[in-house]
C-alpha cells in the first residue's frame, strides 16, 4: 500500500474517532427521556425480585433489565448510577460499530468500506439521538448486526459453524427486544430462495433453528418457572400487535428529508437499487441490501412512529452505502484525495447535526428531580409518577405504573381481558395509599381534592404530602 493511500485510511479512522468522541459528549450531556427511567425502573424491580408481566406491567423482553441489574448492586440506587448505565449503552454502540465495520469489511474485502460505513452511521443524527440511550433497542441492534455477520460469513465460506452463530446471535438478540422479527422475516426469505437455488442445506438450516431454539426454550423455561408464561403472551405480544395496528398509519410522517439526511437517503435508494442490477455484486451484499427493504417494508406495516425504530435500517443501509460508496470510488479510479473529498462533502452537513447536539448541556432537570425523590423518602415509600418523570427506585401505587393514559396500553390491556383493570382510578389510589410524592399526569389535583393534602413542589408537575414534611 503506497503511504498516500495509508494517509487516506487514517483519515478515516481520525473521521470515525471524531464522531465516536461527539457520540459520547452526546451520550454524557444529552437530555434523558422517560423511556430511559422506565427501563431503570424496571430494572430496580428486577433487582429486588419483582417478576416483570406478573407483579408490574411491561411490553418489552426482559434481558436488558437483568443485564443492567449488576450495575444497580455496584453503583447502588443513585442518581450517578444513570450515568454509568449511559456510558455503558455508548459502549454498546460502538459495538454496533465495530461490527458494521467487520460487516463491510467481510463483504468487499476493504478496511477503507469498513471505516466509511462507521462514518456514515455515526454522522446520522437519527441514529445518534436514540443510540446513546438507556434501551432494549441498542443492545438488540448489536446482536442482530453480529447475526447478520455471521450470515454474510456463511454465505461466503458455507461453514455450518456460521449458520449456528447466526441463530445463537439472532435469538440473543429477541431477549432484548421483540422487533428482531423483522430481522428473521428477511432470513426466512433469504433461506427459503437459498434452499430453492440449492445453495443452502438442510442440515446448515437446521444449524441455525436448533441454536435459535435452544436459546428461546431456556427463556420459555425461565417464564414458565417463575409463572409469567401467560401474562408475557398477553402484554408483549396481544396488546403489541393492537397497539402498532393504531400507530402504523402515521408512521410515513415520521420519516425525516431534511438536508441531514437527504445525501444518507439518496445514497441508500441508489445503492440498494444498482446492488441488486448489478449481476457481478456478491451475494453477501446483495443479502445485506434485502435486509434493508425488509426492514423498511417492515416499519411501514408494523412501528410506530418513534425515532429509535429507524436505528436498525440506519445501521444496514450504512454498510450498502459503504460499501456501495467503495466499489464506484474503484469503478471510477478516483485517488485518495478525490475519496476522502466527497466523503467530506457527504458527512459536511449530517456532521454539524451531530457536533451541534454533542455540545448541548442539559437543560431537562429530570435527575434533579428524582434526587430530591430519593433523598426525601424512605426506600419502601410508594410514589405517584406516572409518566417516567422522577421515580427511579420507590414502589408504584398500581401494576399499571405507566402508559395508563387514553392512548396508552391500559385501555389494550382491558380490552383483551374482559376489563381487569377497568376500575383504574388515579384519584382513588392516591387518595386510599397517600403517597409521598405525586404527578399531576393524568390526575387533576383540585378535582380530586387533593389541594389540602399536597403542596406544590419547585419542580414542575411534582407535589409532596404536606403531612410527610
Amino acid at each position: 500500500m503506497r503511504p498516500l493511500d495509508k494517509k487516506y485510511l487514517y483519515g478515516l479512522l481520525a473521521a470515525v474517532a471524531f464522531l465516536a468522541v461527539l457520540v459520547l459528549l452526546k451520550s454524557v450531556n444529552g437530555p434523558f427521556w422517560v423511556d430511559e427511567f422506565e427501563h431503570i425502573h424496571t430494572t430496580w424491580y428486577a433487582a429486588h425480585g419483582h417478576i416483570p408481566y406478573r407483579d408490574f406491567f411491561q411490553h418489552h423482553n426482559p434481558l436488558l433489565w437483568y443485564s443492567m441489574v449488576p450495575f444497580l448492586w455496584v453503583f447502588g440506587e443513585t442518581t450517578e448510577t444513570v450515568i454509568v448505565y449511559r456510558i455503558a449503552i455508548f459502549a454498546v454502540s460502538m459495538g454496533i460499530a465495530y461490527t458494521i465495520y467487520r460487516i463491510s469489511k467481510l463483504l468487499t474485502g476493504s478496511r477503507e468500506a469498513g471505516l466509511i460505513s462507521v462514518a456514515m452511521l455515526l454522522s446520522m443524527a437519527i441514529f445518534v439521538d436514540s443510540t446513546v440511550e438507556i434501551r432494549p433497542d441498542v443492545p438488540m441492534l448489536l446482536f442482530a448486526l453480529i447475526s447478520v455477520h455471521f450470515l454474510v460469513r456463511h454465505i461466503q465460506t458455507g461453514e455450518a459453524k456460521s449458520m449456528m452463530l447466526c441463530g445463537l446471535f439472532a435469538s440473543i438478540s429477541f431477549l432484548f427486544l421483540q422487533k428482531v422479527v423483522l430481522f428473521l422475516f428477511a432470513y426466512g426469505a433469504i433461506f427459503a430462495y437459498r434452499l430453492i437455488r440449492r445453495r443452502l442445506s438442510i442440515r446448515d438450516l437446521l444449524y441455525f433453528c436448533s441454536s435459535f431454539i435452544l436459546v428461546q426454550s431456556a427463556f420459555f423455561l425461565c417464564l414458565t418457572a417463575s409463572g409469567c408464561f401467560s401474562d408475557y403472551i398477553l402484554t408483549n405480544w396481544r396488546l403489541n400487535a393492537l397497539r402498532s395496528d393504531l400507530y402504523s398509519s402515521l408512521f410515513l410522517a415520521k420519516i425525516d428529508f431534511s438536508k441531514q439526511y437527504r445525501v444518507f437517503w439518496g445514497l441508500s435508494v441508489l445503492g440498494v437499487v444498482l446492488i441488486f442490477a448489478d449481476r457481478k455484486t456478491c451475494a453477501g451484499l446483495k443479502t445485506v441490501a434485502f435486509i434493508s427493504v425488509v426492514l423498511f417494508a417492515g416499519l411501514l406495516k408494523f412501528a410506530p412512529p418513534w425515532r429509535h425504530y429507524f436505528m436498525p435500517l440506519v445501521a444496514v443501509l450504512s454498510i450498502v452505502v459503504g460499501c456501495f460508496l467503495k466499489l464506484g470510488f474503484d469503478n471510477l479510479k478516483l485517488g485518495p484525495t478525490a475519496r476522502i473529498a466527497l466523503i467530506g462533502l457527504i458527512l459536511f452537513i449530517p456532521v454539524r447535526y451531530v457536533a451541534g447536539k454533542a455540545n448541548i448541556r442539559r437543560e431537562d432537570n429530570l435527575l434533579e428531580k428524582a434526587e430530591y425523590v430519593l433523598a426525601n423518602t424512605e426506600a419502601r415509600e410508594c410514589v405517584y409518577d406516572g409518566y417516567n418523570l422522577f421515580n427511579l427506585y420507590r414502589p408504584d401505587l398500581h401494576y399499571f405504573w405507566y402508559a395508563f393514559d387514553e392512548a396508552g396500553c391500559l385501555n389494550t390491556y382491558n380490552k383483551i381481558t374482559d376489563n381487569k383493570y377497568g376500575d383504574y382510578d388515579t384519584c382513588e389510589l392516591v387518595r386510599s395509599r397517600k403517597p409521598k410524592f405525586i404527578s399531576d399526569y393524568e390526575l387533576d389535583i383540585s378535582k380530586c381534592g387533593l389541594d389540602g393534602l399536597y403542596r406544590k413542589t419547585e419542580f414542575d408537575g411534582l407535589y409532596i404530602r404536606k403531612a410527610a414534611e
